[in-house]
Order: structure tokens, then C-alpha cells, then sequence
């Protein structure tokens, strides 16, 4: 009976989705491109990174653009579900 309940968490734990704590680096996935007739597969699919600011119930998190990638005067701050969110990975070279 316990083996069995153990692979049933194990199963169903395999798909839950990720949690990131305040602080963590992530990219989020870009919804909608403009339409600019560019084929739509050779343009990102992420943007970022983002840092997470506050935990937010229903997993949402509201996260803020790092001040080092900003694109325009005022970094970008919004709400994000984790279903669109990804961590952020700085690769060692």
C-alpha cells in the first residue's frame, strides 16, 4: 500500500509545476509577437531575465525587469504564472 502511494506522488509530483522564491532570477515565455511578418519560429520564445519580487496566491508571482538588461527608461514589473515562468541559468564559461 505504501509502495503504491509512493508512486503515485512520484507520478503526479513529476508534472507539478516549479516554485521560485523571492529573489530568484527567471524568464518568462512571450504570449504574442507583433505582427512584423516574421516567421514567428525564429524569434524568441523567452524573455528576461526577470527577478521575482513577491509570492502571489494561485501561483503568480510578480516579478521586475533586472536593471542590468533594461530596454527603456523604467524597468518593466508584472504579474507572471509559473506555467509561463522558467529559472533563469547562467551558464559558466
Amino acid at each position: 500500500m505504501e509502495a503504491n502511494k509512493s508512486k503515485q506522488d512520484a507520478t503526479f509530483n513529476k508534472n507539478r509545476a516549479e516554485r521560485f522564491a523571492v529573489g530568484y532570477l527567471v524568464l518568462t515565455r512571450i504570449t504574442s509577437h507583433p505582427a512584423n511578418r516574421k516567421s514567428k519560429k525564429l524569434l524568441p520564445k523567452y524573455r528576461g531575465p526577470f527577478k521575482v519580487i513577491e509570492v502571489l496566491p494561485n501561483d503568480r508571482y510578480r516579478v521586475k525587469e533586472d536593471i542590468h538588461t533594461e530596454r527603456s527608461n523604467r524597468p518593466y514589473t508584472g504579474v507572471a504564472g509559473v506555467e509561463h515562468m522558467k529559472p533563469f541559468i547562467i551558464q559558466q564559461k
